[in-house]
């Protein structure tokens, strides 16, 4: 099982770049990427693999001014539900994996709060228990709500996959 986290985005694969150019426009104009920032039609080729994420802090800040977080899907591309073989639209990720793959993937999304910035995961979909192994490249942007009381709180995560058979096993 392969899952690597990591900040740099370099050997990002090459099909992903339209999303990361999304985020350096809204970036490069000096503001945070919105939900409404993201225009399907700049990369209608990935939406079936893309995935969008709540992040939902609960509970009082402690002293270094920091919730407990949960992270929730709220939208699974139709590629990932076929090729996974399950939806867990609407699931809290921490209800969806054993604690130990739960750190696993939730350290992805964790990065992208502390860095707010994109971070690139990457390895194999064997953590899923998917019906087939796929050799997994993902982007995950952080976004700021919309007309909320602070703009600049991340209030979700923007994910697409790009997904290649793992070479020698049949699905």
């Amino acid at each position: 099982m392969s899952y690597i986290v990591e900040a740099t985005l370099d050997g990002l694969d090459q099909r992903l770049m339209p999303v990361l150019a999304v985020w350096q426009r809204a970036t490069g104009a000096g503001r945070p990427l919105r939900r409404r920032d993201l225009d399907p039609l700049a990369f209608p080729h990935l939406l079936a693999t893309s995935y969008l994420i709540d992040v939902v802090r609960q509970g009082h800040e402690d002293a270094g001014g920091h919730h407990a977080i949960r992270y929730r899907y709220r939208l699974i591309g139709s590629t990932i539900v076929e090729r996974l073989g399950r939806d867990r639209t609407g699931w809290w990720l921490d209800e969806v994996y054993p604690p130990e793959t739960f750190r696993m993937v939730a350290r992805s999304f964790d990065e992208v709060i502390r860095r707010r910035a994109p971070v690139r995961s990457h390895g194999d979909t064997s953590f899923a228990n998917s019906r087939a192994h796929y050799l997994f490249d993902a982007l995950e942007l952080p976004l700021v709500g919309d007309g909320m009381d602070d703009p600049d709180r991340i209030t979700a995560i923007f994910g697409v996959l790009c997904l290649t058979l793992w070479p020698g096993i049949e699905p």
